[in-house]
């Protein structure tokens, strides 16, 4: 009897071990702005440390844009200063979310993930028409939801692997500020976009360098109002990944 509940129990212990291989799981921060991105870097580090796993992501990103307005034709969209101090430009660009799902674990250079996530973001920025006109400021929260398939190219006690990201997520708008109106849902449209990313996995100092991009398939703008009218605004967003893993961090405590 003794046996038969040790042979289970180490059953029930190898199962865990397998279903929490199997288990992927990523948070993520993106940001606009340098001291943001220090700041995210240094959190991040702590609790990947903590948790001595490569659990939080951080992505720096750049947004541009494509702006066509009727009766405007060297219309721009201007980004905040991403080094400024003030809360308009600390969080001019964020996004913050996770992603779930389930990973191949093979013993072999190829591995594969699929997963959904769920993500927050914040962006701010600001339009002028003419070379008269002022500045605009424009102020779009979004949810977006989505999913998405990686693919790992060397075996995970690998000190360097290679992770290829490609994924969609249907952009919600919840809320908007600005010259064009109150309501999110009669300015701003929902629609998808796709995102990649390649970067480098592993232990090594590689580990978390990677680039990124994220291209809408859709308008920005529903409505412009008497401001902007016809407005067809998009916006592509891109940049690179780092963060610091549990292995840098250690290692400059252990010194």
């Amino acid at each position: 009897m003794k046996k038969t509940l040790i042979t289970l129990l180490a059953m029930g212990m190898a199962g865990l071990s397998a279903s929490a291989q199997h288990f992927y799981r990523s948070i993520d921060v993106s940001t606009g702005n340098l001291y943001s991105f220090v700041v995210a870097n240094l959190a991040s580090a702590g609790i990947n440390y903590l948790t001595d796993n490569m659990l939080v992501d951080n992505y720096y990103s750049y947004t541009t844009s494509t702006i066509d307005v009727a009766g405007a034709p060297d219309a721009k969209v201007k980004n905040y200063s991403i080094t400024g101090v003030t809360a308009r430009d600390a969080f001019n660009d964020i996004t913050a979310g996770g992603r779930l799902g389930y990973q191949s674990y093979n013993p072999s250079t190829f591995n594969w993930c699929v997963y959904g996530s769920a993500h927050y973001k914040l962006n701010q920025f600001k339009t002028q028409l003419s070379s008269a006109d002022l500045l605009a400021r424009h102020r779009v929260q979004q949810v977006k939801v989505g999913g998405g398939f990686m693919v790992s190219i060397g075996d995970f006690e690998s000190h360097t692997r290679v992770l290829i990201d490609a994924g969609v997520r249907y952009n919600i708008p919840i809320g908007y500020k600005g010259v064009c109106g109150d309501d999110a849902g009669d300015v701003i449209n929902s629609g998808l976009s796709s995102r990649y990313s390649v970067r480098f996995g592993g232990t090594s100092w590689l580990q978390g360098i990677g680039v990124w991009a994220e291209v809408p398939h859709y308008n920005l703008f529903k409505s412009g109002g008497a401001y902007m009218p016809s407005p067809k605004v998009k916006m592509y967003s891109f940049g690179l990944v780092y963060s610091i893993s549990p292995w840098k961090t250690k290692e400059a405590y252990d010194k």
